[in-house]
C-alpha cells in the first residue's frame, strides 16, 4: 500500500511539474476527470475550469467535428480487442481564453476504469504552434516555389534525395527530357544519366557543399536522345523531405562547338608542320601562340623567341602596315581575308582564317603565307 501511495505521488509531481498537458477523460459523461496544471500556462484556463466545462468546449469547431468522426471506429476497435495498448496521435486545434487558438499534438489510449466502468481517455497534449507555423510557412515557400518554377524559362526538376526519384518537373522539364511532367513524377534520376557514375560524383558534391554549379554531364531523354546538360543543384526541403532542386541547360550545341573549334584547332596544328608553307597561330590581340619551322627561317628568328610576340615586331614595314590592317578587319569581321605582298624580293599569298566559338566570337587567328615568287617570274 506505501509503494502504490508512493508511486501515485511521484505521478502526479511528475505530472504537475510538465509543460505538456496531462489529462484524463471520461467518455461517458464527457467530462475531464483530470487536467494538469499546465494547461494554464497552455490555454489559459486553470484545471478548474477546463474539468468544470464540457469537453466539447475544449477544441474548435473543425477539430471537434474531426474527432467525432472518427471517435466511434476507434472506439469499436479498442472494444473490439484490437486497440488494447495501442496509442493515438492527432493534431488539433483548442480555443484559449484570451480569444486565440493553439495547435496541440494529442497522444491518447483508451482505458476501462474498473472503480466506474467507463471508458476513458488518457491524454498527453504538446504545443506545437512554432511547428504548425513552419509547416505553414513551408508549404506557402513551396507553392510559390511551383508557381515560378511553372513559369521558369528554363528546365527544373526536384529530385527526392533519399529515393532519387523524381517528385517534380516543369514543363520545360517535360520537353528537355521528352517525357510528359506526369510520367516523370516517381521515375529513377539515375536513369536519365548516360553514365550512372557521373550522378554518384554529383551526389557526392552535395553533400559536401550543399551546392553544385554548372555541372556538365551527359544525359538522355524519355526517348533515348542522348544530350549535353549543364545542372546547378542545390539541397533543399520539398513537401517535407530532403531534396535536391536542380535546373538543366542543354550544351550540346556549345560542346559541338567545342569540339569543332577542338578539331579545327588540331588541324591548324597538323598545317604548323607543313614546309612550304609559313604558318603561325594567333590570338585576337595579335600575339603568336604557335608558329612553325618555315616561318622562324623566313623571318631569321628562333621559333621560341616568336611565341608570345607579335609578328610586326619582326616585319619589315613595307608589310607590316597592310598586314595589321588585314588582320584587324579578320577578327572584327569574323571573316577570311587574303591577299598579296612582297617582302625581301619574294612574293606572298597570304591568308587569315579566323576560329570562332559558338556564339561567332573569334577566338584564334589562323595565318598562311604562300611563297609564289616562282610564279611572279
Amino acid at each position: 500500500q506505501e509503494s502504490l501511495y508512493e508511486s501515485e505521488k511521484r505521478y502526479r509531481l511528475l505530472a504537475e511539474n510538465i509543460i505538456d498537458v496531462i489529462w484524463i477523460l471520461d467518455l461517458e459523461t464527457q467530462r475531464f476527470r483530470y487536467v494538469s496544471p499546465s494547461v494554464e500556462r497552455l490555454r489559459g484556463y486553470t484545471p478548474e475550469e477546463v474539468m468544470a466545462a464540457d469537453m466539447t468546449a475544449s477544441l474548435t469547431p473543425d477539430s471537434l467535428a474531426k474527432l467525432v468522426q472518427g471517435l466511434p471506429s476507434e472506439l469499436a476497435r479498442f472494444l473490439g480487442g484490437e486497440w488494447v495498448g495501442e496509442y493515438h496521435v492527432d493534431q488539433v486545434e483548442q480555443p484559449c481564453k484570451d480569444g486565440t487558438t493553439v495547435w496541440t499534438e494529442t497522444t491518447t489510449r483508451f482505458m476501462h476504469n474498473p472503480d466506474s466502468g467507463h471508458i476513458e481517455v488518457y491524454g498527453v497534449s504538446r504545443d506545437i504552434s512554432e511547428r504548425k507555423r513552419a509547416q505553414d510557412a513551408l508549404r506557402l515557400s513551396e507553392e510559390r516555389y511551383r508557381l515560378l518554377a511553372d513559369k521558369a524559362p528554363m528546365a527544373v526538376a526536384v529530385i527526392d534525395l533519399e529515393t532519387s526519384r523524381v517528385v517534380y518537373a516543369n514543363q520545360r522539364a517535360s520537353d528537355l527530357f521528352a517525357i510528359p511532367a506526369e510520367q516523370a513524377i516517381g521515375t529513377l534520376a539515375g536513369d536519365y544519366y548516360v553514365d550512372s557514375q557521373e550522378r554518384d560524383e554529383l551526389i557526392r558534391l552535395l553533400h559536401a557543399n550543399n551546392s553544385v554549379v554548372d555541372f556538365e554531364t551527359q544525359l538522355k531523354t524519355g526517348t533515348g536522345r542522348v544530350f549535353w546538360a549543364s545542372i546547378t543543384s542545390n539541397l533543399s526541403i520539398f513537401e517535407g523531405r530532403p531534396a535536391i532542386h536542380s535546373v538543366y541547360i542543354d550544351i550540346t550545341a556549345r560542346k559541338q562547338a567545342e569540339e569543332a573549334l577542338r578539331e579545327s584547332e588540331l588541324t591548324a596544328r597538323t598545317l604548323l608542320k607543313l614546309p612550304t608553307i609559313s604558318i603561325l597561330l594567333l590570338t585576337p590581340d595579335g600575339t603568336i601562340v604557335d608558329c612553325n619551322e618555315t616561318l622562324a627561317q623566313r623571318l631569321g628568328v628562333p621559333t621560341k623567341d616568336l611565341i608570345g610576340k607579335q609578328p610586326w615586331l619582326f616585319l619589315a614595314d613595307e608589310v607590316t602596315g597592310i598586314r595589321k590592317r588585314y588582320f584587324v578587319e579578320s577578327v572584327d569581321s569574323g571573316q577570311a581575308v587574303r591577299w598579296e605582298d612582297s617582302r625581301a624580293g619574294h612574293w606572298f599569298d597570304n591568308i587569315y582564317l579566323p576560329m570562332t566559338d559558338r556564339d561567332g566570337k573569334v577566338t584564334k587567328i589562323l595565318a598562311c603565307g604562300y611563297d609564289i615568287t616562282a610564279r611572279k617570274l
